[in-house]
């Protein structure tokens, strides 16, 4: 994979999470959004020059942490500016600024400050219209101009709106925390809301929302995802189900027929590893995942899980590893085809364990 399309992928799984830290830690969305934005940027013109680095999240966050520094020292200057700038924080002292930054570290309370990110996006304070553009914007990171193609409106109009969104919770003092036990329920119901409506514009535009829990997420199981799904019971918000995070979060494939509602299984991925994880489980997942049947996650047996809910479709395939990234493309893509296509012959003849 090539340095836009590792940057795309850690982005896409990490870019939220390293967006909540940073908007943790300086207190203020509009400048950690447009601070990721310039590490992003940079990333494009250094990657291809330097080399993808050894840890691209973490290369991420540093330069995002970097950039959002520079931000505030040039908003410092302008006393209003710099009062917003801090509302949420830590309470540090301009001066301080920079300790706090560089105190931050990239794994810090992560389910936490998803938490508090979701559930800003989601303050009653912010209308229902809003809540869902600044979700799809800051949680599922997509660019304005698909929001506003969502809403059906101008991409000016649209970029107006997020901006309006942010001032409001700046304005409005909306705290950056987890709801007490006492306001839980009525705010998870706004989150649930949200959740809905997303998936009911998909559905608008002819397509629709799959929830993948990864093992290291708010949702390490599959369970909880399914209980959400049914919960918000909407036909367009479903499961995507990778073998990975379902082998890593430790769930046994028996309890996959147990707890999948299968009318909200939308598809399926696969891939193999080891059955402990090789470093990290970020590094892991992003490095070590092999093709099905080369590994020890026994993918006969969660092939026939899936078949016995009466799942039909689609399969996917998603084999991140470093060997498979030295190959030619048209090599390592035959290669993984060929595995799955083994796999699927001995489940469904009612073979063993796929693995070696």
């Amino acid at each position: 994979m090539d340095a836009a399309g590792t940057l795309a992928e850690v982005l896409k799984g990490e870019g939220p999470r390293v967006l909540a830290t940073l908007a943790r830690t300086i207190g203020d969305l509009a400048v950690a959004e447009d601070a990721l934005s310039e590490a992003t940027i940079t990333a494009l013109d250094a990657w291809p020059r330097t080399g993808i680095p050894d840890n691209p999240r973490a290369w991420l966050a540093v330069v995002a942490r970097r950039k959002a520094l520079d931000l505030l020292r040039r908003e410092s200057a302008r006393a209003a500016k710099e009062a917003a700038a801090f509302r949420w924080g830590t309470g540090a002292a301009p001066d301080q600024i920079e300790e706090a930054i560089e105190a931050m570290e990239p794994e810090t309370s992560l389910r936490d400050d998803m938490l508090r990110l979701i559930f800003t996006c989601c303050h009653p304070a912010l209308s229902r219209e809003a809540q869902v553009a600044l979700s799809l914007r800051t949680l599922a990171r997509l660019e304005v101009p698909a929001i506003a193609r969502a809403f059906l409106v101008p991409e000016a109009t649209m970029a107006k709106r997020l901006v309006r969104a942010r001032s409001k919770i700046t304005t409005a003092r909306i705290p950056y925390a987890i709801p007490s036990d006492a306001e839980l329920p009525g705010r998870l119901a706004a989150v649930l809301a949200v959740v809905y409506l997303i998936a009911t514009e998909a559905h608008a535009h002819g397509t629709r929302v799959g929830f993948e829990p990864p093992a290291d997420s708010m949702m390490p199981t599959i369970v909880p995802a399914a209980e959400l799904v049914r919960t918000v019971a909407n036909p367009a918000g479903g499961l995507l189900v990778d073998i990975w995070h379902i082998f890593r979060s430790g769930t046994g494939y028996d309890q996959l027929v147990e707890v999948l509602p299968p009318e909200y299984v939308f598809a399926v991925e696969l891939s193999d590893g080891r059955a402990e994880p090789v470093g990290t489980l970020y590094d892991d997942t992003f490095d070590n995942r092999l093709p099905p049947g080369e590994g020890e996650f026994d993918v006969a047996s969660f092939v026939r899980a899936l078949d016995s809910l009466g799942f039909e479709g689609p399969w996917g395939l998603e084999v991140m590893s470093t060997e498979l990234r030295s190959l030619p493309v048209e090599v390592a893509a035959k290669r993984v085809f060929d595995a799955a296509v083994r796999v699927f012959e001995i489940a469904r003849a009612g073979g063993g364990p796929s693995g070696r």
